[in-house]
């Protein structure tokens, strides 16, 4: 099936942006340790205790009020174009995860594991491609 068959199919516009992510949570959780542990390169990380900043927008490396993270947590994202179908963000995130197998079952069991999963419907919002 072609790419405009499947996105119509799926309910899915040109504009939509869509992510992928695995998230590990912990009280404890070192970065550094998940890193070495799993030889990939997380998109985002912090320890507890540092200082709480926005991650993307307009307000990208700004404090939040002054609050500080409660837990570490490692972030790895798909590594595809917001462009790039919701399946195929899937399917690449657990294509990194898939060698190290085994040593991401034993963190999930050590700490909070989360997939997460956004579409966000530009068209649907009234946005256009410069958002």
């Amino acid at each position: 099936m072609d790419r405009a068959k499947l996105r119509e199919s799926s309910g899915g516009h040109p504009n939509d942006d869509r992510h992928a992510s695995y998230v590990l949570r912990g009280r404890d959780l070192d970065p550094d340790e998940i890193s070495r542990l799993t030889g990939l390169t997380p998109s985002l990380t912090f320890r507890r205790g540092e200082e709480k900043r926005w991650h993307n927008g307009p307000r990208k490396g700004e404090l939040i009020n002054n609050r500080r993270h409660d837990h570490g947590a490692w972030f790895l994202e798909s590594g595809l174009s917001e462009s790039d179908e919701f399946h195929d963000h899937l399917n690449a995130l657990l294509d990194l995860m898939r060698p190290k197998w085994v040593t991401f079952v034993e963190l999930g069991r050590r700490y909070s594991a989360e997939v997460w999963i956004a579409i966000h419907l530009r068209d649907a919002q009234g946005l256009t491609d410069a958002c």
